[in-house]
């Protein structure tokens, strides 16, 4: 595996444990008790999952060799060609 994304996933691991962690205390917390409207509230609190759930995949994807990576979009493209046409 290449040293450089091996690197990259590492701290793309560090930086979705801070936003975790630290970014849950310091803002999800508060937003949670503060007097803002139930629905804005809820939806930025899902926003925040979905950012860390984000981070979570692509800090893993950094890990994964090039195949694995590709594996689904042949398979969609092998699926496609055989549903199309006649």
């Amino acid at each position: 595996m290449n040293g450089w994304l091996l690197t990259a996933g590492g701290i793309a691991v560090v930086t979705t444990g801070i936003h975790a962690t630290a970014g849950g205390r310091s803002v999800v917390r508060p937003l949670l008790r503060s007097t803002v409207a139930a629905e804005p509230k809820r939806t930025l609190h899902v926003v925040w999952h979905m950012v860390t759930a984000d981070l979570l995949l692509g800090s893993l994807v950094l890990r994964l060799p090039q195949w694995m990576l590709l594996l689904p979009v042949a398979v969609l493209a092998f699926v496609g060609s055989n549903r199309g046409g006649t």
